[in-house]
């Protein structure tokens, strides 16, 4: 017998095509049976249930474009008796467990009975989801003991017969969801992806391994799971979702969270007793934006929760298909994230006369979304057990996640009033206790640090060495030309002896200094000369005096950075601050007399003063090149330059760099190379230790202007070079703090934006708002902007910046993400990814020494096999070299306008294209498709996929997997996939098979 398949059965039997060797919907059972089993009489029993219902007899074959339902009426599973051992039956019943399913070739169920003693088996049965449902579990358990009863008692089993079968609920009529669809159109518009903080990045393709943890919440979280459940006038389920709604933003920083939990569609009471997939899935959008209270949420929960039951009357798959959700082999359609709220205790048993039984865990390890929580209120008890992808979660984040949202219930239970800020303060204090920070630090001056009193060398720049002495000397000379002027001094000054004794003259004279560009247009010179109030410029041709003055107290320097509205503004670093960090780079480097020291920067990027400062502080030697940045390595190779014992190198450069470390001259005596101004790429530092190995020490520094140079620093090692290099833990007295909604703080591994604070926060902008800086509890502090999350081990992960976050298709996009992944092809040397005006992914690319950039199909074939679809380019550029500013960092506003990708608009062309295109024009009903045109954006989806396979099965003979189209999204690319597939066909005959097959293509 044949009927329809209903269509949560047509979305399983779709996932089963697309991964055939996919577990995730296996439904395992396994039993511990001690007693005198009656083998004969469970495998009996086993086979009465599965003729009783149709369900479990039927396989799923396809027929035309989709599948059916067939039921096999003569059916039953062979329920085989296996001899086993304690020590061997693990392994054989997770192999029963751990099979995949072919759903178009039988009823995908099966059952053994392994036997360890005269007194002890287990009991095992698998079914795939597509049969039943948790409901039809519990039937399944109730069913078996009462036919067992009856097999061992020699009697009839008194079971009623049943009203209907699940076929003829396939049959059934449904009813016109129109009405229901424009809600949930308007309901799920817009609706962003969960970007849950994974402790691995996203494969290209959604694993299913997973890891299990079961976690006894107690009487007290039950308790305060009914106490919010009166504050609210919620069902357990409504109160347990807005927990795992706030558990959710708090870990995410969201405030739109979309959520899939499982519904009933039992809803007559001729299907209650019936054995079948009744199951379908609701999508609960949370809304947790303007910081709301838990009560609050807790309304917003039950009047979204009880319109989406109102109109539940289409299917998932059918509501995926209309709203036109584009598959994504690396996540679920909709939502990323499933609750599940079971009434009762956690229920295995199995009641068989005469037998103890008890829960057998079958070693099924799938899972089918990124992080489910299973919860089981009942009998005064509170458990959840987590399920989580292994490919994305280590178990000890998960079981961080179960212990907070525990902790969540119990805050929200003891104060339904306060806001998810305040339980998110309150939960992340209780882990890490309150926010605390250094203190001011004691007064005083970089120009306290320093010996001047020593004739060693203090700089070297070409022909001309100045001893400590004779720098003071000058210094002060200068200083007294400039009057005693207390505001800012102007230093437009290259690089040399000139320039250092310069800064250090403003700092004799009482003032602070302004760093400005010699080969700046002259325009920006004269705006921040105005802009700062700079009443005294020294430039190569003397001292000008510029007329302008300033309010600013007593500084180090002011220097300019790039402002968000497009006007730079000039950061005010105080004298302290300064020190602060002079003195700790002088320590944690440890700087001696001996050292040589590059001074490699622009002075108006603040770099060079961790060059200079810590150099002098130590009583070093500060070595100026010769010639311009980009003949460093020809500096290096000069006696001066093999010389250099200390590299501080802006990363971008480095970078650069290691595209061939051993095209670089490195000093035989360098002992410590600093980066610092962007994210490490891991390839090139595991061709610098592949290069230079452990002898040089590499510090990974992390700091914006407005924190005085650097606040953070991590040693990297080749440890780092298998995933994203940290930037490590706070130096000296600076805190820092990841924070997330309303500022609160956030726990280990939750992404957020990082705060600094301490002794070396600058004071502020100059004439500028400070509203990203704010004194707590009397510590200067600065919200940076940038987003970070603290690993395990306390040290900070660079993820980017927040303005810099890119918005594709409803997916926040890391640019750093797309970029490592491309850095990964050995003909790439630089990559920048942007988004263009039409907010598509755009790559500038350079190629790496001595290699050719592949063009796009080549790119995307490599990107396939690590990103998700909706991370991949859409069109590349390739450049010569990546624009830079002068400070080291690539200038993303000079990138050039990135050209549609070479190939895109070309017709088809050879026979599998065309068959191809034939195909898609018939099933999508487009006219003019193209090679590169994808099937996904002409409107294509999981069950016009399915037409497609079936067409060209029809059209070429061939068996095309369904995940094919899925991972070959254009003509071309499926058009090659379909000629592989038939070549390696024809490999697979032998000669008296060509033979035929010519013999019958020749006849016709």
């Amino acid at each position: 017998m044949r009927a329809p398949v209903t269509p949560a059965q047509q979305r399983l039997w779709f996932l089963a095509q697309v991964d055939p060797e996919a577990l995730d919907y296996h439904i395992p059972l396994a039993y511990r049976l001690r007693g005198p089993l009656d083998t004969t009489a469970l495998a009996g029993a086993v086979g009465d249930v599965v003729a009783r219902h149709g369900a479990l007899r039927t396989r799923f074959p396809l027929d035309g474009d989709g599948p059916v339902q067939e039921v096999l009426d003569g059916w039953r599973p062979d329920v085989a008796v296996r001899d086993s051992t304690a020590a061997a039956a693990g392994a054989q019943v997770a192999v029963l467990a751990n099979t995949p399913f072919d759903l178009t070739a039988a009823p995908p169920m099966r059952a053994a009975i392994l036997r360890l003693d005269t007194d002890e088996h287990i009991l095992v049965l698998v079914l795939h989801h597509i049969l039943a449902d948790a409901w039809s579990v519990g039937l399944l358990r109730e069913e078996l003991a009462k036919a067992y009863t009856a097999h061992v008692a020699g009697t009839p089993c008194d079971l009623p017969a049943l009203p209907t079968q699940y076929a003829e609920h396939a049959r059934a009529a449904r009813p016109d969801g129109s009405g229901t669809l424009a809600y949930w159109a308007d309901r799920l518009a817009g609706a962003p992806v969960l970007e849950l903080p994974t402790d691995r990045p996203r494969p290209a393709r959604r694993g299913t391994a997973g890891t299990f943890d079961g976690f006894e919440l107690g009487p007290d979280r039950a308790a305060d799971l009914r106490t919010l459940g009166r504050a609210g006038r919620t069902t357990p389920f409504m109160t347990l979702l807005a927990a795992y709604l706030a558990l959710l933003g708090l870990a995410t920083g969201q405030d739109d969270i979309s959520v899939g939990t499982p519904v009933s569609g039992r809803d007559r009471t001729d299907v209650e007793p019936l054995i079948g997939y009744f199951l379908d899935t609701v999508v609960l959008r949370g809304d947790l934006t303007g910081d709301p209270t838990f009560r609050d949420l807790l309304a917003r929960v039950k009047a979204t929760a009880l319109e989406a039951y109102q109109h539940r009357d289409v299917p998932f798959e059918d509501l995926i298909a209309r709203l036109d959700v584009r598959r994504d082999p690396a996540r679920t359609p909709l939502f990323d994230t499933m609750l599940i709220v079971h009434s009762g205790a956690e229920d295995h048993g199995l009641a068989l006369p005469g037998i103890t039984a008890e829960y057998y865990d079958p070693g099924h390890r799938s899972v089918k979304f990124d992080l489910t929580f299973e919860c089981f209120a009942g009998g005064g008890e509170l458990k959840v057990v987590a399920h989580a992808r292994r490919d994305l979660f280590d178990p000890a984040s998960t079981a961080a996640l179960v212990h907070r949202f525990g902790e969540l219930l119990r805050l929200a239970a003891e104060d339904p009033g306060a806001r998810l800020s305040t339980l998110y303060i309150r939960l992340t204090e209780a882990e890490h206790g309150p926010w605390r920070c250094a203190g001011p630090a004691a007064t005083g001056s970089v120009l306290d640090l320093v010996d001047f009193g020593s004739a060693a060398p203090a700089v070297v720049h070409g022909d001309t060495t100045v001893s400590y002495v004779d720098l003071d000397a000058r210094a002060r000379r200068l200083a007294a030309d400039l009057d005693g002027h207390g505001g800012l001094v102007g230093v437009q000054l290259p690089p040399g002896v000139d320039l250092v004794v310069a800064l250090l003259a403003a700092w004799r004279a009482g003032a602070g200094y302004l760093p400005l560009d010699p080969d700046a247009p002259p325009r920006r010179t004269t705006d921040q000369i105005d802009d700062s109030g700079a009443g005294i410029v020294v430039t190569a041709g003397g001292i000008r005096r510029t007329g302008a003055s300033t309010a600013a107290g007593p500084l180090a320097y002011a220097m300019y950075t790039s402002g968000s509205t497009g006007r730079p503004k000039a950061v005010a670093v105080p004298h302290t601050a300064l020190a602060v960090r002079v003195r700790w780079m002088r320590d944690r480097y440890d700087l001696t007399a001996a050292d040589r020291v590059l001074q490699f920067a622009s002075p108006s990027f603040d770099t060079f003063g961790e060059e200079v400062y810590p150099c002098l502080a130590a009583g070093a030697t500060l070595v100026i090149p010769t010639g311009a940045r980009a003949e460093l390595p020809d500096f290096l190779a000069t006696e001066q330059g093999r010389s250099v014992t200390v590299l501080d190198l802006p990363t971008s450069y480095w970078h650069e760099l290691c595209a061939d470390p051993a095209a670089v001259p490195w000093p035989p005596g360098l002992r410590l190379l600093i980066l610092g101004g962007e994210q490490v790429r891991p390839d090139a530092l595991e061709r610098w230790f592949a290069h230079v190995g452990d002898r040089v020490e590499v510090l990974n520094t992390y700091g914006p202007t407005e924190a005085t140079i650097i606040a953070t620093a991590a040693r990297l090692t080749p440890a780092d070079t298998t995933g994203r290099p940290p930037i490590g833990h706070p130096i000296g007295d600076t805190c820092a703090h990841v924070t997330g909604l309303g500022g609160a703080p956030v726990p280990d591994g939750v992404a957020g934006e990082l705060v600094l604070g301490g002794p070396g926060i600058a004071d502020g902008y100059l004439g500028r708002s400070t509203q990203r800086f704010a004194d707590v509890g009397g510590v200067r502090h600065y919200r940076t902007g940038d987003r970070a999350r603290r690993r395990p081990d306390g040290a900070l992960e660079f993820l980017g910046r927040v303005d810099e976050q890119l918005k594709v298709r409803g997916y926040r996009v890391e640019p750093g993400e797309v970029e490592a992944a491309l850095l990964t092809h050995p003909s790439v040397g630089h990559a920048v990814v942007t988004a263009d005006g039409d907010g598509r992914l755009v790559a500038h690319l350079v190629p790496a020494p001595g290699a050719t950039v592949p063009g796009p199909a080549a790119l995307r074939a490599h990107l396939a096999e690590l990103l998700p679809q909706y991370l991949h380019p859409r069109a590349y550029a390739t450049l010569d070299r990546l624009p830079m500013t002068r400070n080291g960092k690539v200038d993303r506003a000079a990138l050039p306008p990135v050209a549609a990708a070479a190939g895109e608009g070309r017709p088809p062309a050879g026979d599998a294209e065309l068959l191809v295109a034939e195909v898609w024009q018939d099933v999508l009903g487009v006219e003019g498709i193209r090679a590169d045109d994808d099937f996904f954006d002409l409107g294509g989806h999981s069950l016009l996929a399915t037409r497609v396979t079936a067409r060209l099965r029809a059209s070429a003979g061939i068996e095309v997997p369904l995940r094919t189209v899925f991972h070959h999204t254009t003509v071309a690319a499926l058009a090659v996939a379909v000629e592989e597939l038939l070549l390696a066909e024809i490999d697979a005959l032998d000669d008296d098979e060509v033979r035929r097959l010519l013999t019958e293509e020749a006849g016709r």
